[in-house]
C-alpha cells in the first residue's frame, strides 16, 4: 500500500454484461423493483412524489421538465410543470431518477425512493446558467432536431481543427437553418480556420445581426477590427462583448487591448487586471500586457512581479524575458512591445472560439462566478479555518457506511444521453491518516465494486477525499485566492479558487489503465465554497489543470455539495457529501454520472483496525492506493477483517429537508483501453 494519499481512476476494463439492477447480493435496501417503465405499473402499491423547484433568490423556475426515471434507465412519468411545484401523484412504489431541466439553470438529477403511504419530496436547488451558457442553450434548443445533431458534428470537427470533417454537416446546417445565429457563427469559425477571412468576417457579422449580443461573435469581429487598425470599431464591438457578459475574462482582455490602442491605459488596465481575475491561468496570456500597463503607470515592481510570475508557467517565452529585462533597466515605454503583448492576449481570448459544450459545464477558469469582492477576505485565515474542520472531521470518522446509489449516462457527440443505467451499492469508506501528511483512503462496496460491475465497466472510485485539499498538510500545495463573498442556497460563504502549484508533491489525484498498471497524477485546479459563519466545506468544482493527450482525457469535471449529517446517539454532526456529479470525457467516450448516499452509519472504532468488508461481499475489495490488484486469498495485516456488526453503527437522523443526503460521484473511472495506448499506461 502506498502511503499517501491517491484518487485514481481505473481504466482499461471491458464493459459488463450484467443487468442494470442492483447486485443480488447485496445487503438489505437492495432494488426491489427492476421491471422497466411498462411493468412499473403492474405493482399493486402506489406512491406519490413531490418535486419542488428552487432558484436563487426565489425567481420563478418557468418551462421546466421534470422526469421519472427507473433505475433500468427508463422514462416513466413526465410533467411540465406551471408552477415551481411538480406533484406525481401516482406512480408506483419503487426507486427512481429525478432529472429537472429548465431553460437558464444546470440540469440536476437526484433520487428518491417512493413508498406507499409515506408521500416523498425532493427539493432542488436549481444553479443558473451563466449568461453566455444560458443565450447558447436557448438558441441550440431553436433548431430542429436534425438540425442540431449536424451542429453537434460540425462542432466536433472544429474543435480538433478538422475542416474536412465540418464541411459536410456545415452544408446541411446551411440548407436547414441558413439564418440561425449559431450556424453563421460556426461558418465563420471554418472560415477563420481555412484562412478565409472575408468570409469569416461576413459569416460573423450576419450573427450580430441575428443576434447582437452573440459574445464569440462580437469577439471575433473585435479581434479583425483591432488588427485591422480600426480601434473606434474595435472598442465598440469589445464593449458590446462585456455588456452581454460581464463575466467573461476573453471581453475583458478584448476590451482592455481597445482602451490601450485608444491610449486610455488606466481603463485599459482596469479591465486587464479584471480580465486576469476572472480568467486566472486561462488568462495567463493577459500579463504581459498587465505588465506593460502596470509599468507605463509607474508601477515597476507590480509589473516584474506580475511577469516574473508568467515565467514561471512560460520559461521559454522570450517576449516576455525581453520585457521583463526591459522594465528591470526602466526601458519600459515601449509601443513596439505593448502592441506584441496585446495582440498575444487578444489571440489567446478570441482565436477560434468554439461554443460551450451542452452536456459539459464550463471549466472552471472559464468565467467567474459573480461575487462580493469588495467584502474582505484573508484567505490565509479562511484556508486555516476549513483545514482545522477537515482535521475535525478525520478525527471524529474512523469509517462509515451507506447505501450508494448511482445514475449513470453515456452521452453521444451531440451532447444528449445516449444510455442510462443505475447501480446500488453498501458502501463502507474509510480515511485515516496514517501520519502527519500520510493518508489512507479504503472503499468497500456491497459486491465487490470491481469496474465490470458499474455501467460501461467503468469505475467511479475515491471522491470523499477530495475535502483532503484544505487538510493543512496539503493545502500548501495549492495556490489559493479568495474571490470574494458570495451565496450558496442562501448561505453565505467565501469563493476560494485553488490550483495545484508545479513546484509541490500532485498526490491528489491519478489515472489508471489497469489495476496492476503505473498511475499517470493529473494536477487539479478548482474552486471551493466554504461558510462564512462555521467555515465548513459546502460546495467543491474541480476541473483537470490541463487535458492529458498521452491517456486521451480530455475532461474531467466534478462537483460535490456538501450538507451536516447528524448522529443522534453520539451527538455528532458531520458535514458528508450530500450530492456529486462527475463529468468525463476519454478517448471519445462522453459519461455524466450522479452518485447519491443516504442511511448513514457512523463507525467508531480503535485507529488500529482496519476497515471491514460489507457483508455479502464475495470478492475483495481493490486497494485504491496500490499499483498492484490485491491478493483475495493473501493473509496478512491488511486483510479485511469480518464485517462490522451493526450494534457498533450509530445511524443519522432523518435526513435534513434537503435532497436526500448523497455522497459523492468519486474521480476513478475505468474506461476500455484507447486504440493504440499501452493497456498499462494510465
Amino acid at each position: 500500500m502506498k502511503k499517501f494519499f491517491l484518487i485514481s481512476v481505473i481504466i482499461g476494463w471491458t464493459a459488463s454484461t450484467s443487468t442494470l439492477s442492483a447486485q443480488n447480493n447485496t445487503v438489505g435496501n437492495g432494488i426491489h423493483n427492476t421491471a422497466d417503465a411498462a411493468g412499473l405499473d403492474s405493482f399493486a402499491e402506489r406512491a406519490t412524489v413531490d418535486v419542488v423547484l428552487k432558484a436563487p433568490n426565489g425567481v420563478p423556475v418557468k418551462g421546466a421538465v421534470v422526469t421519472l426515471i427507473t433505475f433500468a434507465g427508463h422514462p416513466y412519468q413526465q410533467l411540465s410543470p406551471d408552477t415551481n411545484l411538480a406533484h406525481f401523484g401516482d406512480v408506483a412504489s419503487a426507486e427512481y431518477n429525478v432529472r429537472v431541466i429548465a431553460p437558464g439553470f444546470v440540469p440536476a438529477t437526484l433520487q428518491v425512493d417512493a413508498k406507499p403511504r409515506h408521500p416523498a419530496q425532493l427539493i432542488f436547488e436549481l444553479q443558473p446558467l451563466s449568461a453566455e451558457d444560458a443565450a447558447f442553450a436557448s438558441r441550440v434548443a431553436a433548431l430542429p432536431p436534425k438540425a442540431q445533431q449536424q451542429l453537434g458534428k460540425a462542432m466536433d470537427a472544429l474543435r480538433v481543427d478538422n475542416t474536412a470533417k465540418a464541411q459536410h454537416p456545415l452544408e446541411n446546417l446551411q440548407r436547414l437553418a441558413p439564418n440561425h445565429p449559431e450556424v453563421n457563427y460556426l461558418l465563420g469559425v471554418y472560415a477563420s480556420k481555412t484562412k478565409d477571412e472575408a468570409h469569416a468576417k461576413s459569416y460573423w457579422t450576419r450573427t450580430i445581426e441575428l443576434d447582437p449580443r452573440h459574445l464569440q461573435a462580437l469577439l471575433a469581429l473585435s479581434d479583425i477590427a483591432l488588427r485591422e487598425n480600426d480601434y473606434d470599431e474595435a472598442f465598440v464591438l469589445s464593449q458590446r462583448a462585456t455588456q452581454a457578459d460581464p463575466s467573461s475574462w476573453r471581453a475583458q482582455a478584448v476590451l482592455a487591448s481597445a482602451y490601450s490602442r485608444k491610449n486610455n491605459n488606466p481603463e485599459a488596465l482596469q479591465h486587464a487586471e479584471r480580465a486576469v481575475e476572472l480568467g486566472h491561468a486561462q488568462a495567463d496570456t493577459v500579463a504581459p500586457m498587465l505588465a506593460f500597463l502596470l509599468a507605463s503607470s509607474g508601477n515597476k515592481d507590480g509589473a516584474i512581479e506580475v511577469l516574473q510570475s508568467y515565467l514561471k508557467d512560460h520559461p521559454t517565452n522570450t517576449d516576455a524575458k525581453a520585457q521583463l529585462d526591459r522594465i528591470e533597466k526602466g526601458e519600459f515605454i515601449v509601443v513596439s512591445a505593448s502592441n506584441t503583448a496585446e495582440d498575444a492576449a487578444v489571440a489567446s481570448a478570441t482565436t477560434a472560439i468554439i461554443p460551450a459544450s451542452n452536456w459539459l459545464p464550463p471549466d472552471v477558469d472559464e468565467k467567474m462566478p459573480p461575487v462580493d469582492s469588495a467584502t474582505g477576505c484573508d484567505v490565509a485565515a479562511v484556508v486555516t479555518a476549513t483545514g482545522k474542520r477537515v482535521e475535525e472531521l478525520m478525527h471524529n470518522v474512523d469509517r462509515y457506511t451507506a447505501t450508494e446509489s448511482l445514475f449513470h449516462e453515456s452521452i453521444n457527440k451531440w451532447g444528449a444521453p445516449d444510455s442510462k443505467a443505475s447501480r446500488k451499492f453498501n458502501y463502507v469508506a474509510s480515511i485515516t491518516e496514517m501520519r502527519p501528511g500520510i493518508f489512507d483512503l479504503e472503499e468497500y462496496r456491497g459486491s465487490g465494486g470491481s469496474p465490470a460491475e458499474f455501467p460501461d465497466g467503468i469505475a467511479t472510485l475515491g471522491l470523499p477525499g477530495l475535502a483532503l485539499i484544505f487538510h493543512p498538510h496539503n493545502a500548501g500545495n495549492y495556490d489559493m485566492i479568495c474571490e470574494g463573498v458570495t451565496k450558496w442556497e442562501g448561505v453565505p460563504v467565501w469563493q476560494i479558487h485553488f490550483r495545484q502549484r508545479p513546484d509541490k508533491p500532485n498526490n491528489m489525484r491519478s489515472y489508471q489503465m489497469s489495476l496492476n498498471g503505473p498511475s499517470k497524477n493529473v494536477s487539479l485546479k478548482g474552486r471551493a465554497w466554504i461558510a462564512v459563519d462555521s467555515s465548513q466545506l459546502v460546495r467543491l468544482e474541480t476541473d483537470l489543470v490541463a487535458p492529458l493527450p498521452e491517456i486521451k482525457l480530455v475532461a474531467d469535471h466534478i462537483m460535490i455539495d456538501y450538507g451536516p449529517v447528524h448522529f443522534k446517539e453520539t451527538g455528532t454532526d458531520l458535514w458528508l457529501p450530500r450530492s456529486a456529479e462527475v463529468f468525463f470525457f476519454w478517448n471519445n467516450a462522453r459519461m455524466h454520472r450522479v452518485h447519491s448516499f443516504s442511511d448513514y452509519l457512523l463507525f467508531s472504532v480503535d485507529n488500529q483496525q482496519k476497515i471491514s468488508a460489507p457483508k455479502g461481499a464475495d470478492t475483495a475489495p481493490d486497494d485504491r492506493n496500490s499499483t498492484q490488484p490485491p491478493n483475495p486469498d493473501a493473509k496478512s495485516p491488511d486483510a479485511p477483517l469480518n464485517a462490522p456488526k451493526v450494534p457498533d453503527a450509530v445511524p443519522a437522523d432523518a435526513k435534513p429537508a434537503q435532497p436526500p443526503a448523497a455522497t459523492p460521484a468519486d474521480p476513478k473511472s475505468s474506461l476500455p483501453p484507447a486504440a493504440g495506448t499501452p493497456p498499462n499506461h494510465r
